[in-house]
């Protein structure tokens, strides 16, 4: 049992002792893969939104113009 408690507390000693680097490494490089992968999605996301907007007012403007209406 006392061996169980000096192992934990050894680990959480270690843990402390880790650089910031250390500690968070995974998770900085996850966000800075992350952040550009959203901004490229969000890029072709608001093209295709501005393009589907033309489309309607283009669609809408032939159908004003159209004869006998």
């Amino acid at each position: 049992m006392e061996s169980l408690t000096l192992l934990n507390r050894a680990i959480l000693e270690a843990r402390d002792k880790k650089s910031f680097w250390d500690k968070y490494k995974w998770l900085i490089i996850g966000g800075l893969i992350a952040v550009p992968i959203q901004l490229v999605m969000l890029y072709f996301y608001l093209r295709y939104r501005k393009r589907k907007k033309l489309a309607q007012r283009r669609d809408d403007e032939q159908y004003i113009q159209m004869p006998g209406r």
